[in-house]
């Protein structure tokens, strides 16, 4: 701690240092006399803080001793406290901690090195290398004995002191400025009531924020008595009561009185879920309000995003800080704090929370800013028709506007969808078995797993015996698209025709703008062509305007969920990707719920849908599927091999598809360098090209893998990967774990398995369903190096042993997953949808016009 150099190493994990032989023993015994100290020593803070430091100093390789001392300078306050600690966390790696108290700290750096250190440390961006998902939930229950159980899924018996067992948890994880939550369970009596003095008496230093579930409304206005009496100046507890229907009827949040009542459900909470919310939101404003952290409360705030992920979600709509404001003096009486505190959250995404925080502010308090963070706000959470309402003359601002005609472009597109489906639909001369597909994009342009599936899907259609129209969004091509608003040309590829529209307007000119002017081309479009159905794909940007066009003539509608760019955003976990994702639920659920009949690609998407819209009638599978003749198996391409300088005998892992991050193709990479540090005799080919390609070459690069045994084709006509299929043995896919790779299935591996391959696939729910659990193909778990590596061996050094599960694959893609057999999924849908569009004409009252003729 005492070194003079200002160079400072950014741990960019903030994971815990090496164990260094500290015993929990020492770790319980130091937070003990702490706690002690912090309690004989109430009315002499500064004092007790140094005790406090002096005491846990041993113990500072600790990462829950970190966290405590930075809990220490944070609410003592003084710049002496900080500077000292963030020499502490500085020692100890976890710089992006320790700048958060930088600032603060500089008054008290009196000599030379002090003064260069926190220089260096000043240099570094507050919050970098915090931990994502780190903060928890944990459970105490209180018997009315008095006893004190930890409750811990891997631990039912319950035999460690609870202490013990919270301190293990909390030492486990890594640090940072949040704070975990403790739920505690407890019944009403008089040893409950000490059992729990003495709990948050030892408690009261821990970055936690505990949770009193008490028995009744009266017992919690008992405890929250109790506890003021109690003098524990650094404990904010939330303290609930069941109420008589369900759920929890909010008492405290953060140990305050209630300032300002509101809405009765502002103080009401469904699940233990939005107690973690709330507490969570407690201990960020106890943050947020210390003149320690004044320098980077928008710091504090941002890095909510990644530590409290999983108590504090950024589409959360659990209004956690609007609760907890309401009993929080400093916030409540002070209109410029909260004002800046809206302006922190939804710069963060946090637009729920910015919204409802904004709503509460009193009229004569709203201001220029107010007005225009409620805009973001509401624009933030798919509120279009809030967002798109004018503001005062004086509030306006050419940014602001643009934005609310945006808005109000969004808002126009769903009241339009309202008014098609619910008014008198324009006559129109059908033409029977005639199917309009309306697509984002297609072959022959894009040759992407978008492309590839529409394109499949057309033809099993046409198949069945439609006429298939396929047309893509207005402009689509851009690069060659020169057509004239409202123009068309057609283009015959492979068996389908596609039409390219011409538009007036870009994306980039306002999407819900172009969307506008989409409905205008659809709606002639189908005067002209006269389907007897529509048949849309994913996603809103062409799917709202073609339901829209479709809906105008009573055409029934059907919605095919290919992908769901939401869970995409969802999982960058940024404030714009935030907006958008909240944005697309929005509009997507126009189209979910206006379609007459919804299919999509895997039970977890299935799920999704049902989870968020009700839906015409029950949301049906049609999964991904292969052309079977194309990648059936083959003899291995002796001349493609020559070509390598590879031995026919020795087994080819490979991987064919995009190289982007969640494939896991780093992850692949590493279990390769595994089987050569073991010696296994293997080649490996990795087909593709993406945003990845670089790093993953130097990667190859790095852990020894040259190009006589990993082999990186770049991207390969679509003729030159079925030959490369026919010289690879063992196909991976070790995707990561995110929201989307969980719902959305690739096509790759009915590929492989047509072909006979060996597939092995990581355990997201939507692979793991393909390869039948381990019936069909190897399962590993996400992420996970070492048994990608196991798996890999087994497969290529025992190829006999799974020569039955890749027969069983093969036989399983030729029965359910063939594009023929997905051409009879889709022939029954349509079949349903269109003779329930003719007994609704038989049963339509004509218009004057149609009587009149």
């Amino acid at each position: 701690m005492t070194s003079e150099s200002p160079t400072l190493a950014v741990d960019s994990r903030a994971t815990a240092l090496p164990d260094d032989g500290i015993a929990i023993t020492d770790l319980v015994e130091a937070v003990e006399l702490s706690a002690a100290l912090l309690s004989d020593h109430a009315n002499d803070l500064s004092g007790a803080v140094r005790r406090i430091c002096a005491t846990l100093n041993p113990t500072a390789s600790s990462n829950l001793t970190c966290r405590v001392l930075f809990r220490c300078a944070v609410r003592e306050g003084t710049p002496h406290r900080a500077r000292f600690v963030t020499d502490v966390l500085t020692a100890q790696g976890h710089t992006g901690t320790a700048r958060f108290l930088a600032d603060h700290a500089v008054p008290a750096a009196a000599k030379p090195w002090q003064k260069r250190r926190l220089t260096a440390l000043r240099q570094v961006s507050p919050g970098t290398g915090l931990p994502e998902n780190a903060r928890q939930n944990y459970s105490l229950i209180i018997g009315a004995d008095g006893s004190v159980n930890f409750v811990d899924a891997h631990s039912a018996d319950g035999s460690s002191p609870w202490l013990r067992a919270l301190l293990e948890r909390l030492d486990a994880q890594p640090v940072g400025i949040h704070h975990d939550v403790l739920t505690i369970h407890l019944p009403a009596g008089a040893e409950t009531k000490e059992a729990l003095r003495s709990v948050l008496t030892t408690i009261q230093l821990l970055p936690v924020v505990p949770v009193l579930v008490t028995e009744s409304p009266i017992h919690a206005a008992h405890l929250v008595t109790a506890i003021a009496s109690w003098h524990l100046e650094w404990m904010e507890p939330v303290v609930v009561a069941p109420l008589r229907t369900e759920g929890y009827g909010l008492i405290t949040a953060g140990g305050g009185e209630l300032l300002l009542a509101g809405k009765p459900d502002d103080l009401v909470m469904d699940t233990e879920a939005d107690l973690a919310t709330i507490a969570a939101a407690v201990g960020a404003l106890s943050l947020y309000r210390s003149d320690a952290l004044l320098s980077h409360r928008g710091s504090v705030v941002d890095s909510m995003r990644t530590e409290l992920a999983q108590l504090f979600p950024l589409k959360s709509a659990g209004r956690g800080f609007a609760r907890a404001v309401k009993f929080s003096e400093p916030v409540h009486s002070n209109p410029e704090l909260k004002t800046r505190l809206t302006g922190h959250l939804g710069a963060s995404g946090f637009f729920e929370e910015a919204v409802a925080l904004l709503h509460g502010v009193p009229s004569s308090q709203r201001s220029k800013a107010h007005s225009a963070r409620l805009l973001r706000a509401n624009f933030g959470t798919g509120r279009f028709e809030d967002a798109a309402q004018p503001a005062k003359p004086s509030h306006r601002s050419a940014s602001d506007e643009r934005l609310r005609r945006e808005a109000a472009a969004a808002a126009q597109l769903i009241s339009a969808r309202d008014d098609a489906l619910s008014q008198n639909p324009e006559p129109i001369e059908r033409i029977d078995g005639r199917v309009l597909s309306i697509l984002h994009a297609s072959a022959p342009e894009q040759s992407g797993g978008y492309a590839v599936r529409a394109h499949s899907i057309l033809k099993a259609i046409s198949a069945q015996g439609y006429e298939v129209i396929a047309a893509t969004r207005p402009g689509f091509p851009e690069a060659t698209n020169h057509l004239a608003p409202g123009a068309t040309s057609a283009l015959d590829h492979d068996g389908v025709r596609y039409v390219r529209i011409g538009s007036g307007r870009t994306r980039r000119d306002g999407e819900y703008s172009y969307m506008q002017e989409s409905v205008d081309h659809y709606v002639e479009l189908i005067r002209r062509e006269r389907p007897s159905l529509v048949h849309l794909r994913s996603t809103y940007v062409s799917a709202l305007p073609g339901l829209i066009a479709a809906k105008r003539f009573g055409l029934p509608v059907l919605y095919e969920v290919s992908g769901m760019w939401e869970l995409v955003y969802e999982a960058s976990n940024s404030a714009l990707m935030e907006g958008r994702r909240a944005r697309t639920v929005r509009l997507e659920d126009a189209v979910l719920s206006g379609a007459d009949a919804v299919v999509t690609l895997t039970e977890a998407m299935k799920d999704i849908i049902g989870s968020r819209v009700s839906t015409t009638r029950p949301v049906e599978l049609l999964p991904n599927a292969v052309d079977i003749d194309e990648y059936s198996a083959r003899e291995k391409d002796e001349t493609l091999l020559s070509d390598l300088r590879w031995d026919a005998s020795v087994p080819v892992i490979g991987y064919v598809g995009s190289f982007v991050e969640y494939e896991g193709l780093h992850i692949l990479i590493r279990a390769l360098a595994r089987l050569k540090e073991r010696n296994v005799e293997f080649r490996a080919v990795l087909v593709g090209d993406g945003a990845e390609s670089d790093r993953l070459r130097a990667l190859a690069e790095e852990v020894g893998l040259d190009e006589s045994v990993l082999h990186f084709t770049g991207r390969m006509p679509h003729e030159a990967v079925t030959r490369l299929y026919s010289i690879i043995d063992v196909c991976a896919y070790p995707r990561l774990a995110t929201p989307a790779t969980r719902a959305v299935s690739p096509l790759k591996p009915f590929e492989a398995m047509a072909a006979k391959k060996t597939v092995i696939v990581s355990d997201v729910a939507a692979l793991a369903e393909i390869a039948g659990h381990g019936e069909r193909g190897l399962v590993i778990p996400a992420g996970d190096v070492d048994a990608l590596a196991e798996a890999l061996t087994a497969a290529v050094t025992d190829q006999g042993s799974f020569f039955g599960m890749t027969a069983a694959a093969a036989e399983w893609v030729r029965s359910d997953r063939s594009w023929r057999r997905i051409g009879e999924i889709v022939d029954t849908v349509l079949s349903g949808l269109l003779s329930g569009a003719d007994h609704a004409d038989a049963h339509r009252p004509q218009s004057e016009d149609s009587r009149s003729t």
